[in-house]
């Protein structure tokens, strides 16, 4: 009978175990897409293995470390439409951004953007330029994601 008490003590530590690794996971996605977001606006063309472990510097396992980059990956791809692909090296791995949003030098789109009349294509800058600051407004390590209205409307005047 002590051996069914103190299983049964153990199970509410290792939920929070769990749900501990799954906020952990959690804030290691948000940070490296931040990161990632952030090397794409200056051009960077990928983010190299040492880059993703100082970002995940919180994250010792290789398996959690493994999963909050795919987690990461499918994110990027699922928000903001930007695919980043992990490549294998001898140095390690590396994560290629490309498929971004849409540029000025983007031929694939210029039909679609010739089409879009001045008022559309403001409302997309503005619309992306928002998302964009909301997302980026936090910075790896900060516990908070909010953003007051008068942080945002600062931002738009």
């Amino acid at each position: 009978m002590e051996e069914v008490e103190s299983s049964s003590e153990e199970f509410p530590a290792k939920k929070a175990m769990v749900v501990d690794e799954v906020e952990q996971l959690d804030k290691g996605r948000a940070e490296l897409a931040q990161y990632i977001l952030y090397t794409q606006c200056r051009g960077k063309g990928c983010i190299k293995e040492a880059e993703v472990r100082q970002v995940l510097s919180k994250i010792r396992a290789g398996m959690k470390r493994s999963r909050c980059i795919d987690r990461t990956v499918e994110y990027l791809e699922g928000f903001f439409g930007i695919k980043v692909s992990k490549v294998e090296t001898l140095q390690g791995f590396r994560l290629y951004i490309g498929n971004a949003l849409e540029t000025n030098n983007d031929e694939a789109y210029s039909d679609i953007k010739n089409r879009r009349s001045d008022e559309e294509k403001a409302k997309y800058g503005v619309l992306i330029a928002v998302l964009m600051f909301i997302y980026m407004v936090r910075r790896p390590g900060a516990q908070t994601y909010a953003v007051s209205e008068k942080l945002l409307q600062n931002f738009l005047v």
